[in-house]
């Protein structure tokens, strides 16, 4: 689904990925695309979050910014139409990351995405989730053995959609059934991360009765990124959320900061540049947020 990268300062939309859900800004044209969410069954739950699959017809290019979400996804994406033979069908597999990303998306695109838990690389390749970051490698050169059994369950590129998402999730079940699940203590300390706005990784690692030194260790295997970065993410998400969800929107941004869990406006605006390689005014603006006082 995602293209090459683009060079261009212009900005066509937004795309972010959360726990409670896809957010899209602006939402695509949905008489020309099609998305839809499919659950993980119970023995590849623990892996995966959710599949996504769908198809989407583009009459121009649009720059894309993927924002991050601080997961692993496999994205295997499909011509869309049989004789459209310069597109092969291919696999990629994305690193989790704490940075946009810039595609420019244009043509007809079909796809079948799968965003992995954390401890998901350790079960299917063997590889710590430390080594994919920030990296988009092709599935075939980290398990051509996993590629070319998820495709020739398809049984074709050309089929549908919601056929061959199935077929994921049933080569991903039998290739998982017989590992064992990520440690617990890094769900706890992600479910953690989320649920608070401010937090010091010393207090986390003394609230889940580990050391520092371990908890970073963990976080290296099986989530991608440090426990800072991850909480750096995770109060980036807050903010966005917070700003999309609330019909009485904070009267400035030193406000939004505070709720957010920075620790000042500047806080929150060098954040949001590192993330997402946008002010907050034109993130905000892009988003559809509205305007807040500086």
């Amino acid at each position: 689904m995602r293209s090459h990268p683009r060079a261009a300062e212009h900005l066509e939309r937004l795309f972010l990925s959360t726990p409670e859900g896809t957010r899209t800004w602006p939402p695509p044209d949905p008489t020309t695309s099609l998305f839809r969410t499919m659950e993980p069954t119970p023995t590849i739950a623990a892996f995966v979050r959710t599949l996504r699959f769908g198809y989407e017809h583009l009459s121009e290019p649009v720059d894309e910014r993927i924002l991050p979400d601080g997961a692993a996804h496999l994205v295997f994406v499909m011509p869309a139409m049989p004789e459209e033979s310069g597109r092969d069908a291919h696999a990629v597999l994305l690193g989790a990351s704490a940075s946009a990303t810039r595609v420019q998306l244009e043509g007809s695109l079909r796809h079948v995405e799968v965003e992995l838990h954390a401890g998901a690389t350790m079960a299917l390749f063997g590889v710590a989730a430390a080594d994919l970051s920030d990296h988009a490698v092709a599935l075939e050169d980290v398990s051509a053995s996993l590629t070319g059994e998820i495709f020739e369950s398809m049984g074709g590129a050309e089929g549908p959609l919601e056929a061959a998402a199935t077929a994921v999730r049933r080569v991903l079940a039998r290739r998982l059934v017989a590992h064992e699940h990520p440690p617990p203590i890094v769900g706890a300390a992600i479910a953690r991360i989320r649920r608070s706005s401010r937090l010091r990784v010393r207090d986390l690692a003394n609230e889940l009765g580990v050391s520092e030194r371990r908890l970073e260790q963990l976080f290296r295997l099986h989530v991608g990124l440090s426990p800072k970065r991850a909480m750096r993410l995770a109060r980036f998400q807050r903010l966005l959320m917070r700003c999309a969800a609330s019909s009485k929107r904070p009267a400035s941004w030193a406000q939004l900061a505070l709720e957010a869990g920075f620790a000042d406006q500047s806080h929150l605006s060098n954040d949001v540049h590192a993330i997402s390689g946008l002010t907050p005014v034109a993130l905000a603006s892009a988003a559809g947020f509205g305007f807040l006082q500086d």
